[in-house]
């Protein structure tokens, strides 16, 4: 089994609520058992051990109490289950990285994955559902002030129209794979880098350097299979630098993003047997992780897509 690093990119909208606001909410649900979809959580973040980088950890706490082992001797196959100790249950570990300077308000960073792991879709959502959070959070503590602060008023109405928007940047093998898991597709924008026809909308912005084109779709399942040949087909256009596209799958349940760059390389891939070899992990001095050297080392080699 392979372990793989894939990228990532958070979008906060302006607003009254800012990264380090977000950041400090995240902080203050470490080590505590969070439920979401149908595990607990737990979230760790570090931001002071890295110059560079804030670290983080994701572990998935599955509520199972056995499992089932396989072995061979004399030539016959044996399937027996086995129990758990007492205070131990079995998890999942997905360690991650975000890169501290970011342009404008998009943040960058990498993600550990295994199969049968918490998804990079699943995890952007448990991100996604903790801003939900703090905006009605937010909002509840502004509305006693509404009618003795003028300004009160304009803070929810900013705060409601926030979002923390996201996307899992790949390279081209894992959009395509990706792009055929979603039974439905909302919208697609195109990353132009030079333009050469007569579009009417695009006419006025000729002398731009980069261009996007955003188009909705019909939420109509007989209409994804054309939706997804003419993304393909538009990619393979000369001076299309890249793809967004927004849809969800009904095999994970999940609303996702995937983004798709010429120059997207492959973060990392990894054997799970060798980075789990005498894996011993203290949640509270996570940080020193083998696993999260990795992942800044390919950061760093990877510069040019994550700044």
């Amino acid at each position: 089994m392979q372990v793989k690093f894939q990228g990532f990119e958070l979008t906060l909208d302006h607003g009254p609520i800012s990264w380090n606001d977000y950041l400090n909410t995240l902080s203050g649900i470490l080590t505590i058992e969070v439920k979401f979809g149908a595990w607990n959580r737990i979230l760790c973040l570090d931001s002071i051990s890295n110059q560079n980088y804030m670290l983080g950890l994701f572990v998935s706490i599955k509520d199972q109490r056995r499992f089932c082992e396989i072995s061979k001797r004399d030539g016959r196959f044996k399937l027996s289950s086995r129990t758990l100790e007492n205070g131990t249950r079995i998890a999942d570990f997905n360690f991650f990285i975000i890169m501290k300077n970011y342009k404008g308000n998009i943040h960058k960073g990498l993600y550990q994955y295994y199969y049968q792991s918490c998804s990079a879709a699943q995890f952007l959502d448990f991100l996604s559902q903790q801003f939900r959070s703090l905006k009605q959070t937010s909002i509840e503590e502004l509305q006693p002030l509404v009618k003795t602060n003028p300004t009160a008023k304009g803070k929810i109405k900013a705060i409601k129209k926030m979002n923390l928007r996201s996307a899992i940047l790949v390279k081209k093998e894992t959009f395509d794979q990706l792009l055929d898991e979603m039974d439905h597709i909302d919208n697609a924008s195109l990353d132009i880098s030079t333009y050469e026809g007569d579009f009417s909308i695009i006419r006025p912005y000729r002398d731009a350097k980069r261009k996007i084109i955003s188009v909705f779709f019909d939420r109509k399942r007989d209409k994804v299979e054309q939706i997804r040949h003419d993304i393909r087909r538009s990619l393979a256009e000369v001076g299309i630098g890249g793809a967004k596209v927004k849809g969800s799958s009904s095999l994970t349940g999940f609303e996702y993003t995937i983004s798709t760059l010429k120059n997207v390389e492959d973060f990392g891939r990894y054997s799970y047997n060798d980075l789990t070899e005498h894996f011993t992990v203290d949640l509270k001095d996570f940080a020193r992780s083998h696993i999260l050297e990795l992942l800044v080392t390919a950061a760093g080699h990877n510069n040019h897509i994550l700044e």
